[in-house]
């Protein structure tokens, strides 16, 4: 649902180059020039950027382009994954801890892990188990990983809805391609045994095992 933006007394951000006036009212227009300049001037400082994102994406700022992912494209060149990904940290950023002295991520990358889990309490918890596991390094995504593993493994932290089931249906796919993995290893050894005593017995015998390599 789309929400009513502020009105402001005074427009504090300049208008965007790409907005046609008759489509946005001022607010509009001084709203989307500052979120826009927050993206263009911020590459790589990503919380500002997808916080500025999803704040265009809130207010249906990015209607000139017909869809939010259309905008992205067009306007930034960022694919739907990458804004997907944006987003999800946008919204685990407004969770973590921000005092003066809080470590805060720097990345995307590192908080990749952390929208896999479904409670903000659990969120910051893994956030904080990832500063103290980093000591004085940086915090790494794939240190991140490693401590939100370990909360649902060890402590029983819930997956989001979606994550549990895309988790279900790998597992569910790893146990069917190990059925028909098994199942052609099964008939490999039965074209081998009736092939044993043809004059290319041996020819087929390694072709067999160069299968079986690929299937190990």
């Amino acid at each position: 649902m789309t929400k009513p933006i502020p009105i402001l007394d005074i427009n504090p951000y300049a208008p965007s180059a790409v907005v046609d006036g008759n489509d946005y009212t001022e607010a509009e227009k001084g709203y989307l020039g500052g979120f826009e300049a927050t993206i263009q001037n911020g590459i790589g400082t990503f919380i500002e950027v997808a916080q500025a994102l999803a704040c265009i994406q809130s207010f249906n700022l990015f209607r000139h382009y017909g869809t939010f992912e259309a905008y992205c494209r067009e306007r930034w060149e960022f694919g739907s994954s990458y804004t997907k990904r944006l987003l999800d940290a946008a919204t685990v950023c407004e969770i973590l801890p921000s005092g003066k002295h809080a470590v805060r991520p720097t990345n995307e990358r590192q908080v990749r892990a952390l929208t896999l889990l479904e409670d903000p309490d659990v969120v910051r918890k893994a956030w904080q188990l990832s500063v103290k596991m980093a000591g004085s390094k940086p915090v790494t995504g794939k240190i991140v990983g490693i401590a939100v593993k370990k909360l649902i493994t060890e402590e029983g932290a819930v997956r989001k809805t979606s994550e549990r089931k895309i988790a279900k249906k790998k597992s569910s796919n790893l146990g069917k391609s190990k059925k028909i993995s098994d199942s052609i290893v099964k008939l490999l050894g039965t074209i081998r045994r009736l092939t044993s005593e043809t004059p290319n017995g041996a020819k087929v015998a390694k072709t067999i095992e160069q299968i079986e390599a690929l299937l190990a």
